[in-house]
């Protein structure tokens, strides 16, 4: 399963779900799990939220959760997101 979530600006959201299998291709899962869709959208916002609070303030964060659920393995990517700049300053001709 692939989950990818985006924010900034104060506001954030899980921006996809898609059920995959080991070669990427899309699998479809209807009637097969015993979770709706907004429900994994809430866990994931939660855990997001949970380990990096305040990821949707000002420029904000995006990332992207892999959940083997084969091998029962969970990989979070979270990548923040910064504005910076160079200050030069000089003085005379």
């Amino acid at each position: 399963m692939h989950i990818q979530y985006d924010g900034c600006g104060d506001s954030g959201q899980i921006e996809s779900i898609a059920y995959l299998d080991e070669e990427g291709k899309p699998l479809d899962l209807a009637n097969k799990v015993s979770f709706t869709e907004a429900e994994l959208m809430e866990l994931f916002y939660d855990l997001t939220q949970a380990r990096h609070p305040g990821w949707e303030n000002n420029d904000g964060a995006c990332g992207e959760f892999e959940w083997d659920l084969a091998a029962d393995t969970l990989e979070h990517t979270h990548n923040d997101r910064f504005t910076d700049y160079h200050t030069t300053e000089h003085e005379g001709v």
